[in-house]
């Protein structure tokens, strides 16, 4: 029995009237979903440092905008789907735990997936997230920057006032020290690689109990132990405390201000004298 499009429902005869444009769409967003490997793939040659990784082309490109230009641009990379990184700072090692992660989450609901061990196979370090974000940053990858960004906070979440007072109550001093030891190499990271979290790994170490502090003080290096310093004192700050400087810095700038709010108003009333007795000698 043969059936007639007329009648049928909207969505069936939209399907049936589909534009080429939409079809390419809809093509387009099977290619990058979950269901992508159902068809043969184009697998895309990246080298780092020498060291080769065959990986889909369609997965590196699908949340980053760098291997988007490199392999769908018109570059040489697209012609031969080879690209070649040397780059001192980025190591094979770090690249396949970034490739690791690229594969993990397309499986995953973006919105449910996090690095966890159960998800990752296993605990990350701080410096091993740390990574993870730089090389998503680098290859501006905004998905998996973001997957380790929430890592990361949620790892440094694990230092507050509260569970540092639980670590040194229940840990060994060797692994108290060795935390330390820890986000002090992460604080040294970022500022090496001019990474955004310094102030959240200083403000780590700084939720630490004073004994925590005086007993880890000769491993922390100058500028480390001056920021985690200048942060503790703060905290135990009087906020309704202030200096002489800052009071007459205050009323300096309340009487600038004043002066430059009477300079506009007095300037409006010249405007509008002007004005009037311009309107008069026109009359």
């Amino acid at each position: 029995m043969s059936h007639s499009i007329i009648g049928a429902p909207s969505s069936v005869a939209g399907a049936a009237t589909a534009t080429p444009s939409a079809r390419s769409k809809e093509r387009e967003q099977l290619m990058s979903g979950p269901l992508m490997f159902r068809t043969p793939l184009t697998v895309a040659t990246i080298v780092i440092n020498g060291r080769e990784f065959f990986i889909h082309a369609n997965l590196l490109c699908k949340h980053s905008d760098y291997f988007t230009r490199c392999l769908r641009g018109g570059f040489a990379e697209a012609e031969t789907q080879r690209v070649e990184i040397n780059d001192e700072d980025i190591s094979a090692e770090d690249f396949g735990l970034w490739v690791d992660l690229l594969y993990r989450s397309h499986f995953q609901k973006p919105d449910s997936f996090v690095l966890r061990k159960e998800e990752t196979g296993g605990t990350l370090s701080t410096m091993q997230i740390l990574t993870l974000w730089k090389l998503s940053d680098r290859f501006m990858n905004r998905v998996l920057a973001q997957m380790a960004e929430e890592s990361l906070q949620h790892r440094l979440s694990l230092y507050s006032v509260e569970q540092w007072r639980k670590l040194y109550r229940t840990r060994p001093s060797s692994d108290i020290r060795s935390r330390v030891s820890r986000l002090q190499d992460a604080y040294r990271y970022c500022v090496d690689q001019e990474l955004p979290f310094v102030n959240d790994i200083v403000n780590a170490c700084a939720n630490s109990p004073p004994q925590v502090y005086a007993e880890c003080a000769s491993l922390l290096e100058v500028d480390f132990m001056l920021l985690v310093s200048q942060r503790m004192i703060m905290d135990h700050a009087d906020s309704a405390l202030i200096s002489k400087d800052q009071r007459l810095s205050s009323s300096g700038n309340k009487a600038n201000g004043s002066a430059a709010a009477g300079a506009v108003n007095g300037g409006r009333a010249a405007n509008g004298a002007t004005g009037s007795a311009s309107e008069l000698g026109g009359v």
